[in-house]
C-alpha cells in the first residue's frame, strides 16, 4: 500500500531551492490540472493519474490538504467519491489529521453523510500509539466544540457524536 511517506517531494523541493517561487507555481498548476481532469473526467480518472504519480503529485495534494489550504481541503474531499482504496484511505487520513488545525474549513468542504468517516481517531491511534485513545477523543471533541459557524451546526454535532460514540465504545 503506498504512504504519505516524507511529505516533501524532492523535485519540487529542489524547485524551490533554485528558483524560489517554483513550488508555489508547480502547487497551483497542480490543483487546477486535477480540477480540469476531475471536472472532464470524474473522480476515478484523478485518483489513477494521482496514484501513479504519488510522490509527485497525491504527496504534495495531500501535504496542502492537511496544512487547511481550502482549495485541497476542497478537492480532496471531492475525490472521497472513488473506488480507489489507496487514494480513499490517505484522503480520509489527511481530513482526519486537518481536522485537528480547521475543523470549520474541513466541515465545510465535506458532504454531510461523510462527516462521521472523517470524525474518527483512527489515524491518531496508529500516528501516537502511546497516546491512549480516550485522550485523543477528548482532545478532538474539544477542539471541534470550538467551530461557532451556523452554517456547520449540524456537521458539529454530527461530528461530536461521532467521536463520542468512538468513546464510549473504549469504556
Amino acid at each position: 500500500m503506498a504512504s504519505f511517506g516524507d511529505l516533501t517531494s524532492p523535485v519540487l523541493l529542489a524547485c524551490g531551492l533554485i528558483v524560489g517561487t517554483c513550488q508555489a507555481a508547480s502547487s497551483e498548476e497542480l490543483i487546477d490540472a486535477l480540477e480540469r481532469q476531475f471536472v472532464a473526467e470524474g473522480p476515478n480518472a484523478v485518483n489513477a493519474r494521482l496514484s501513479e504519480r504519488w510522490d509527485q503529485e497525491m504527496v504534495p495534494l495531500l501535504k496542502k490538504a492537511s496544512t487547511c489550504k481550502p482549495p485541497y481541503l476542497a478537492l480532496v474531499s471531492k475525490l472521497r467519491a472513488t473506488t480507489n482504496v489507496t487514494a480513499l484511505q490517505a484522503y480520509t487520513t489527511t481530513l482526519q489529521t486537518a481536522m485537528q488545525s480547521c475543523p470549520a474549513s474541513v466541515l465545510r468542504s465535506l458532504p454531510e453523510v461523510e462527516v462521521n468517516q472523517v470524525c474518527s481517531a483512527a489515524d491518531a491511534t496508529d500516528a501516537f500509539p502511546n497516546t491512549p485513545a480516550v485522550v485523543i477523543l477528548r482532545k478532538r471533541i474539544q477542539v471541534v466544540t470550538t467551530v461557532k459557524a451556523e452554517g456547520l451546526k449540524k456537521k458539529v454535532q454530527k461530528c461530536i457524536a461521532s467521536y463520542q460514540e468512538e468513546l464510549n465504545a473504549l469504556k
